[in-house]
């Protein structure tokens, strides 16, 4: 016989435990204890009799799968209402501390409590409680447990469902007394109904799983969508069942079927359960596996209402119907694997349509994929997009046709009026609107009853005002005075369409008394104003004007609302220098997409169609467009740069300055001053605005959309 003693520094220990394993190992046989009601106390017996009290067993049958994991695993003891489990002791092999004695809540033979507890999450299947009765000493008892499990052969498994059992016996010792009890597990064989996917099936399969992917990526596949699994009754885990242990066994076969020319894959995937006690396959789980993209191409509309502008060469809105012309004219995103065409068709509301009507569709001309003819009013998209794998996919969006653009006067450069006689001993001169029109315009919405070649009609109604006072749509008429004799009057003259759009331009008016019907007068002085513009036509605010007389000091203007600015008081003779400065937040209307745009410039795939737009491109001020400008500009964006180092964040060019060489501004010099060796009284300065970095014309232009 071999003694197993630990190891320990006392050599009571040592004799302590070696007697303990003697009386433990040396039972010669495992025997069910029948637990009765506990004996009543006697106390006049000499040794200990040890009392083994509340048997709290679980009843459950558990699965095969779970024998591995409950077979001489401590985190299955305890009470089985509760998951925590009782700690063991220190080194001691399957060694707990028994429960405690309470005397609250009565005597029963379930008045005790665990003495130590570890929180798992592992449901129990029982633990039971001694007590020693009698004796003269006290002893601390401590319980052991071990494990033997048995395997139930082919025939009981067949005729009874039980897979195997774990004899779990129970020891408590106390001196010289000792008492076993044995608790029986026992452990079903799973059926195959036990097990289920974590999805549904269709057809034949039982279950089918789709992975959106643009290439036949087996990786993808997760062992818990295409394999079934059953719960685990003591652990929150799953068991799939080619982990099962019940005498089955489970071989895998698939048949892979490539599809859109090898950019995707379908996998029929079969399961075939076998049954080793049968000698057979009992079942077949059919799996059908895609991999490839399926939903076709993704659409993103905006959510809120674009509009386009009307072209007023045409009288009509255009845009480009293709995936990079859906992007840049609405934001609208479409994006797939292997994308291929887009179309479209267009709804368009009508004056007269109701609520509740259906729009009708129009067949708008298409040229060079360009749909035009789009008239104001509220427009209906419908997008078709399709890949290259047989995939579709449709939505819709709203988007508006305005007229945002109004029409622009031409200005004669200044009128000079002599006063008249007002009857009263004053002077007076009544200015017409019409006195300050170069040359007719012609618009969308103009008057007529003239046309132009195109179809516009003459704009016929102008109004004045001074600078700074109301603009009426109906003043056509200015009154001057003795009050405005020997003076400089700015002048601002707008146009109107019959949309209530007005455009106006600036110019002034010298008041003369020749006469003198307003008696002597101080000498009358000329002045310097303009307009700064983008190429589109739109002002630009809070531009900074600089005029030099003389090389002398600057005197300084900034642009209002719309634009415009001026200088008076000024005299003639004299040299003049006129510079338009802005350099503030550099990022106003800088994105990716500029990026994307300047790219494809240099690639040649969509050459930028103006020379203020590639003096725009070129970031680094180089006089060419290359990718040290993308670099520039993607510093700029990622804030790795807070400014342009080799330029401002505006450039102007004096919009009277023809380039050219319009495919190459760089050509030569193009002016970005205005210099007047002898001042004559009057100067028109107006300016084409170009924000660095912004080849798509949308940066803000209130107040250059100052960052200071």
């Amino acid at each position: 016989m071999q003694v197993l003693i630990p190891r320990t520094d006392s050599n009571r220990s040592i004799f302590f435990f070696s007697m303990l394993f003697v009386l433990f190992f040396q039972i010669p046989q495992w025997t069910l204890t029948p637990i009765a009601t506990p004996p009543k106390e006697d106390r006049r017996c000499s040794e200990p009799v040890i009392v083994i009290h509340c048997l709290d067993w679980t009843t459950d049958t558990l699965s095969s799968y779970d024998l591995d994991f409950v077979l001489n695993n401590s985190l299955t003891l305890g009470n089985p209402d509760i998951l925590a489990s009782p700690k063991t002791i220190g080194t001691l092999p399957q060694t707990i501390p028994n429960g405690t004695w309470s005397e609250q809540g009565g005597t029963g033979p379930c008045n005790f409590a665990i003495k130590e507890v570890v929180e798992d999450s592992v449901r129990n299947l029982g633990f039971v409680y001694a007590r020693a009765i009698g004796g003269e000493g006290l002893c601390e008892m401590n319980f052991f447990w071990r494990d033997r499990v048995e395997y139930s052969t082919c025939a009981e498994m067949q005729s009874t469902g039980i897979y195997a059992r774990i004899y779990r016996r129970w020891s408590a010792i106390c001196f010289g007394a000792r008492k076993d009890t044995v608790q029986v597990i026992l452990f079903r064989r799973p059926k195959i109904q036990d097990f289920r996917f974590n999805g549904n099936g269709s057809g034949i399969f039982d279950r089918v799983v789709t992975y959106e992917a643009c290439s036949p990526d087996k990786s993808l596949i997760k062992k818990e969508d295409v394999t079934p699994f059953a719960p685990s009754f003591l652990q929150p885990k799953k068991v799939f069942i080619d982990q099962i242990d019940g005498k089955y066994a489970v071989v895998i076969k698939d048949r892979e079927f490539p599809i859109c020319g090898g950019k995707g894959v379908r996998i029929a995937r079969a399961l075939y359960v076998f049954d080793s006690c049968r000698g057979d396959y009992i079942d077949t789980f059919q799996v059908l596996i895609q991999i490839g993209t399926f939903k076709g191409p993704s659409i993103m509309v905006p959510t809120t209402i674009p509009a386009l502008s009307l072209d007023s060469l045409n009288c009509s809105a255009s845009f480009l119907a293709t995936v990079e012309g859906l992007k840049s004219t609405f934001g609208v995103e479409v994006t797939g694997c292997h994308l291929g065409n887009v179309s479209l068709s267009i709804k368009t509301k009508k004056e007269n349509t109701q609520p509740g009507d259906e729009w009708p569709t129009v067949n708008y001309p298409i040229k060079n994929k360009r749909v035009t003819g789009l008239l104001p009013g509220l427009h209906r998209v419908f997008v078709y997009a399709f890949d290259g794998c047989f995939g579709a996919n449709q939505d819709s969006f709203d988007f508006v046709v305005k007229d945002k653009a109004a029409p622009k006067p031409i200005c004669v450069n200044g009128l000079s009026i002599t006063l008249q006689p007002d009857g009263q001993g004053g002077g007076k001169y009544t200015l017409q609107a019409t006195d300050f029109v170069a040359a007719g315009i012609y618009d969308c919405y103009g008057q007529g009853p003239d046309t132009n070649s195109i179809g516009q009609q003459l704009i016929a109604q102008y109004s004045i005002n001074r600078v700074g006072e109301r603009v009426l749509q109906n003043k056509s008429t200015l009154n001057l005075t003795c009050v405005d004799a020997g003076k400089v009057i700015l002048i601002e003259l707008h146009a109107w369409d019959t949309k209530g759009k007005d455009g106006y331009c600036v110019t002034y008016v010298e008041v003369l008394d020749l006469n003198r019907y307003c008696g002597i007068i101080e000498p009358w002085h000329r002045y310097v104003g303009g307009n700064i513009e983008t190429e589109g036509s739109n002002p630009v605010q809070g531009v900074k004007m600089m005029l030099s007389i003389d090389s002398l000091p600057y005197q300084f203007a900034t642009t209002n609302l719309n634009g415009a600015y001026s200088f008076v008081g000024l005299p003639r003779g004299k040299s003049v220098l006129l510079e338009p400065k802005l350099d503030k937040n550099p990022l106003n209307g800088v994105s990716t997409f500029d990026l994307l745009l300047i790219q494809k410039h240099i690639l040649g795939i969509q050459v930028l169609n103006s020379p203020y737009k590639m003096i725009a491109a070129d970031v680094n001020n180089s006089k060419s467009i290359s990718t040290a400008d993308l670099i520039q500009l993607r510093k700029l964006i990622l804030n790795l740069n807070s400014n342009f180092p080799n330029n401002t964040s505006w450039r102007f060019v004096h919009a009277a300055f023809r380039f050219p060489k319009p495919e190459n501004p760089w050509a030569t010099q193009f002016a970005e001053s205005i210099f007047v060796k002898e001042f004559n009284g009057s100067l028109t300065g107006n300016f084409i605005a170009i924000k660095i970095g912004d080849v798509n014309s949308n940066a803000k232009l209130d107040g250059a959309s100052s960052n200071e």
